[in-house]
């Protein structure tokens, strides 16, 4: 094991230990072994005791730079944001505020696309176990839902809207505005009834240094078509329950998913800027299987 770069020899024994840990099986279906392709994830390292809060330089960066976004003034709020980045590490609570600051810069500029990526990462924090410590609490995390959930009504990622909506519903039931994407999610349900529709995605610079991005979407439907408009890409994972599989992309060529994979997901590497559709069709559409 290589560690290409680290600033805390502490962390780079953490690290090495755990990936060493890991144990190789590889994907089946009905008992069989299949192709399949995996990554190593980030990984959060929690220390002994409860998580830091905010330091005071990090909380007057963060306060300055929400006051320049509410006052339009965009540039100036970024230039903190990009200061907060070059100042090293940041602890767990200093992580969320940040990403959560990225967040509402992007809405703030009208890049949703970049919002979506710090608004991900904003909502990945309530699945940690902090050893049994939340950071904040989960009301905190509503209006990021809410807009996570419009972002991915405006991209078709039904699938994913859904589950947005269950999430919100499970904070806070009572609450106007999530009985409203409630009311809205049902809508859109009925909608697509037996009607085939489009996701729209677009790879990203990721958040973390690499060369290529990553995409990924929940999938509603079994039936499904990829186009891409511009770009390249470097590997398409199917990820299901039951069976993974790296499809190889031909233009006009489609993929019925087998039932007994169950529900599924679909995950995309490649250049940063490359677009694409994908159609998902209702049950019984397509004849032939690229897959």
């Amino acid at each position: 094991i290589k560690i290409a770069g680290s600033n805390h020899e502490l962390f780079e024994r953490a690290v090495v230990a755990m990936v060493e840990s890991y144990r190789f099986e590889p994907a089946t279906l009905n008992g069989e072994p299949i192709e399949s392709h995996s990554r190593v994830q980030l990984a959060s390292f929690l220390l002994k005791g409860r998580p830091q809060s905010m330091r005071r330089n990090f909380r007057n960066s963060r306060k300055k730079a929400q006051r320049f976004i509410r006052q339009g003034k965009l540039e100036d709020a970024m230039e903190i944001i990009e200061d907060m980045c070059a100042t090293g590490s940041r602890n767990l609570y200093e992580e969320l505020f940040f990403q959560s600051l990225s967040a509402e810069y992007f809405e703030a500029s009208g890049d949703e696309d970049r919002e979506h990526q710090h608004l991900a990462r904003v909502l990945d924090f309530p699945r940690y176990d902090f050893n049994n410590h939340r950071l904040v609490d989960n009301l905190y995390y509503l209006p990021y839902l809410f807009r996570m959930y419009q972002y991915e009504t405006s991209r078709m990622m039904v699938a994913d809207a859904f589950a947005t909506a269950d999430w919100m519903e499970r904070i806070d039931p009572d609450n106007k505005g999530v009985k409203q994407v409630r009311a809205h999610a049902n809508g859109l349900r009925a909608q697509i009834e037996g009607n085939g529709y489009q996701i729209r995605g677009k790879i990203l610079a990721p958040l973390f240094d690499d060369d290529l991005g990553e995409w990924d979407t929940t999938l509603l439907r079994r039936e499904i078509e990829l186009s891409i408009a511009s770009g390249t890409t470097e590997w398409i994972l199917l990820r299901c329950e039951n069976g993974r599989k790296q499809l190889d992309y031909k233009p006009g060529v489609a993929w019925i998913i087998p039932a007994q994979w169950q529900d599924c997901s679909l995950h995309i590497r490649g250049e940063i800027g490359t677009s694409f559709t994908i159609t998902e069709y209702p049950p019984g559409t397509l004849t032939s299987t690229g897959g």
